[in-house]
């Protein structure tokens, strides 16, 4: 039997990917996510993961007013300034929900992508800085650019690279590897 979550309710039958053209319901108290960004998602094309924030996903795009000469016009509304990452409870948040999505399509990604939210953890709390969220940006580039998709394996040299020159915190518990 297999469990999914599938448009936000939970499915114990088959699975049944839901369609890239729709918006996702993440869950009670989340916004949805509108079909542009799940369909971004499940075609592997990168995104700004701050876009999947609960603040970005509630700003609406501006829309046509009439005005009293009868000409149909756009006004733009002031646009909010977009919520960036800065946190990993934010990225926490954002990362979550776009595993969500990929495996509302594609259930076999699951544990690759748990597998890599369960390295960036470490990395937040051996490295000082923000190693983590620039590992996680230039790791999302190269699999994308690569057509990666094994989330599960860490790409040595990119994680060496951006890990290199900060040092590493001082809080605690020890890196372990393994």
């Amino acid at each position: 039997m297999l469990v999914a979550l599938v448009g936000g309710a939970v499915s114990s039958t088959a699975f049944n990917p839901s369609p890239i053209n729709q918006p996702l319901v993440v869950g009670p108290g989340s916004s949805l996510v509108p079909p542009k960004l799940v369909a971004q998602i499940t075609v592997e094309k990168l995104i700004k993961l701050s876009n999947l924030l609960s603040a970005n996903l509630q700003q609406t795009e501006p829309k046509p007013q009439l005005l009293l000469d009868s000409h149909l016009v756009l006004m733009a509304q002031p646009k909010k300034q977009q919520q960036r990452i800065q946190e990993m409870v934010s990225w926490l948040e954002v990362f979550t929900i776009y595993t969500l999505v990929m495996v509302s399509r594609f259930s076999h990604r699951w544990r690759g992508l748990t597998q890599y939210k369960l390295l960036i953890l470490p990395t937040y709390h051996h490295f000082s800085g923000q190693v983590w969220l620039d590992f996680d940006k230039a790791f999302r580039e190269h699999a994308t650019a690569t057509n990666f998709t094994d989330w599960s394996n860490i790409n040595a040299q990119l994680f060496s690279f951006h890990s290199a020159s900060f040092p590493q915190s001082t809080g605690s518990g020890d890196w372990k590897q393994g």
